[in-house]
């Protein structure tokens, strides 16, 4: 991992789904079930957390396979967030991220330090391609 200004790159992360996002960070320091935990008529979890246009930031997601299609669904619906960025990637959350071209970034042992950073911004651009790994720029600092 590299700092530059203003500018985080995590050479191995692991890219699940590449792409490029812009948004809030939106950080919830608990796993999220997509089945459960996220109404896919609103995007938001737990009725505490708007997650439509955000970079999503969770340690991981757990439940049931079902919850793929309910990520393809909060994107059909525009309800998506922008990209995921989590610490450690399930089989749902890929498929899901996947299915709707949702970027998925497995940050491993950095994922504290990239909630650390994300903490201090209240806008984020990601970048997220194989094999250079993820680019984690602050637009906008709180």
């Amino acid at each position: 991992m590299s700092i530059h200004k203003g500018k985080i790159v995590v050479e191995d992360a692991r890219i699940f789904v590449e792409g490029d996002a812009q948004g809030p960070p939106m950080i919830i320091d608990t796993p999220i079930s997509f089945l459960g935990d996220v109404d896919p008529t609103t995007g938001y979890v737990k009725n505490r957390w708007s997650i439509p246009g955000h970079i999503l930031i969770i340690p991981k997601g757990v439940g049931s396979s079902v919850g793929s299609y309910v990520l393809y669904s909060l994107k059909v619906h525009k309800l998506a967030p922008n990209a995921i960025m989590v610490r450690e990637a399930d089989q749902t959350m890929v498929s899901g991220c996947a299915l709707a071209s949702i970027p998925l970034i497995m940050l491993g042992g950095h994922y504290r330090r990239i909630v650390e950073f994300a903490h201090s911004c209240s806008y984020l651009k990601i970048s997220a391609r194989r094999p250079r790994g993820a680019e984690i720029a602050c637009l906008r600092t709180r």
